[in-house]
Formats: C-alpha cells, sequence, structure tokens
C-alpha cells in the first residue's frame, strides 16, 4: 500500500523552467508575492511544490521560502 502511494505521488510531479528572456534572470519572490532580492537563471529546471494565488498573482514555490511567478516559467 505505502508503495503504491510513493508512486502515485512520484508521477503527478510537475516540472517547470524558466522561460526565456531578455535579461537572462527572473525575479524570485516571497510567499505575500513580493519581489526579493534574489534572482534565477534563465532554462532553470525546477520541481513545483504549490502553487497559489496571492493579489491576483499566481505563483509556484520552488523551494522553502522562493517563489516564482507562473508568467516566468514554463511547464516541462
Amino acid at each position: 500500500m505505502l508503495q503504491l502511494i510513493l508512486q502515485s505521488r512520484r508521477a503527478t510531479r510537475s516540472f517547470f523552467v524558466v522561460k526565456d528572456t531578455k535579461n537572462q534572470k527572473v525575479t524570485v519572490y516571497n510567499k505575500n508575492a513580493k519581489k526579493t532580492s534574489r534572482k534565477v537563471a534563465m532554462g532553470s529546471t525546477y520541481t513545483a511544490k504549490a502553487v497559489k494565488k496571492v493579489h491576483s498573482t499566481k505563483i509556484v514555490r520552488i523551494n522553502k521560502s522562493q517563489w516564482l511567478n507562473t508568467k516566468d516559467v514554463v511547464k516541462d
């Protein structure tokens, strides 16, 4: 039973790639959809941990404290 649950979780992972942009970097947001000083390089691949909507902006969680705007990523 446990193996079936783990297999189903692995199958539902969504990978995202940072879009091609002019300045080669994309801004990282915090959980409240505020811009931070951190940047992420174009072409980086991440696993989507969560997706939420804050102040009419959809953001995708890439790790514990970093979020990306959905306009900046493409589903892989």
